[in-house]
């Protein structure tokens, strides 16, 4: 075992998801912490070398992401548990060099979903994510596309499972998940 970096609350504290590994570089988020204490966005290489990317600053811009990054077309995205509208998560999209911007917010109405915490699934053009709660209060499966379009591809009910905390995985040219 080697550690190789140390995370502050300036940083990011609490790191989140799994880690995402592209171009020799590692990826991640972490659910607090940061330059306003609501999460994070970092790099770290293989030798503990340590770049924060965004700091999440709350409100629209979102707060606490919880299931770490996607890579599609040379884009991250992720999403937040917090922040938005309504407070009930968002997606963004951010590039390596720490330029970012919300994609959807969640609201919770209209069959939305609500607090996002798991990872992200690329297939297709698109990434797909799940939600804590929303819908008709299970959860929902989301898909957003490059150009910003999200549509809830599935309402989670009673029989076929609720709040997922874990994500999809792309497998075979369909999604699975618990």
């Amino acid at each position: 075992l080697k550690v190789l970096y140390n995370f502050t609350d300036s940083t990011g504290g609490n790191p989140a998801g799994e880690l995402l590994s592209v171009g020799g570089l590692f990826y991640g988020v972490a659910g607090s912490g940061g330059a306003h204490g609501l999460g994070a966005v970092y790099s770290i290489t293989a030798e503990g070398q340590y770049t924060l990317i965004h700091s999440f600053a709350g409100g629209d811009d979102g707060a606490s992401p919880l299931g770490g990054l996607e890579l599609l077309d040379r884009h991250f995205y992720g999403t937040t548990f917090k922040g938005g509208a309504k407070d009930l998560g968002t997606v963004y999209e951010i590039t390596s060099a720490g330029t970012e911007k919300v994609v959807h917010t969640f609201t919770g109405s209209n069959g939305d979903g609500a607090e996002p915490a798991a990872e992200l699934a690329a297939l297709n053009g698109a990434v797909y994510g799940t939600t804590f709660r929303g819908g008709i209060g299970a959860g929902v499966v989301f898909e957003v596309r490059k150009d910003g379009r999200v549509r809830v591809v599935h309402t989670l009910k009673q029989n076929d499972g609720t709040r997922p905390l874990a994500g999809l995985t792309a497998f075979n040219g369909a999604l699975s998940g618990v």
